[in-house]
């Protein structure tokens, strides 16, 4: 489960410049071309207990003196374009991943007996829940993240395992969204977001 600690314990090792990439993720140089430029401070979002809570992250931004270029290093918690961390993408998404027939709403209830929305925490949320669509597009997202693995490396085909699983009709109207259920699944079977 994901806690405040583990931001915490990032946010350390990043002030402290220790979190540092092997490579520059454009030109492949050694982390010799790599210049902290700048601090960021960016919040994510992660469910404890009953309630989403709010948090911020420092992420640094590098320069590589070999291509001139920059970019972000994010922590392995977190994922491009994602507000929440991935521990709760995949525990949430996990619900309805499991089960021909789970409901995305029911993913977005509190455990029993106390099965009440999942809340964001604090007054300027002025008692917000977290939406059962944004369930649904991590899902989708898992979908497009497993077919660009899949046409990026096309020997993880074979690694990835066939179960056989079939979904109701009702988790996903669209053939294209059935798609990416089915690859979302395979994706979360092999354990490939949380690399």
């Amino acid at each position: 489960m994901f806690s405040l600690q583990h931001l915490e314990a990032h946010n350390l090792e990043v002030e402290a410049v220790d979190y540092r990439p092997e490579f520059c993720c454009h030109c492949r140089a050694s982390k010799t071309f790599l210049k902290p430029r700048q601090l960021i401070r960016r919040f994510v979002r992660f469910i404890r207990g009953c309630l989403v809570h709010r948090s911020h992250v420092f992420v640094i931004l590098w320069s590589c003196s070999a291509c001139h270029r920059s970019f972000r290093h994010l922590p392995p918690f977190l994922k491009p374009h994602k507000r929440f961390v991935t521990p709760t993408i995949e525990e949430k998404s996990s619900a309805v991943l499991k089960y021909k027939r789970k409901p995305y709403r029911e993913t977005v209830l509190n455990e029993p007996p106390n099965q009440t929305h999942i809340q964001y925490e604090g007054e300027e949320m002025d008692g917000s829940k977290l939406s059962h669509v944004t369930v649904w597009r991590w899902i989708q997202w898992m979908g497009v993240v497993m077919r660009t693995l899949l046409s990026t490396q096309p020997e993880m085909a074979t690694e990835v395992p066939e179960d056989g699983f079939e979904y109701s009709k009702l988790q996903a109207k669209r053939p294209e969204c059935m798609e990416n259920l089915i690859l979302a699944r395979k994706l979360w079977m092999a354990q490939i977001l949380n690399l």
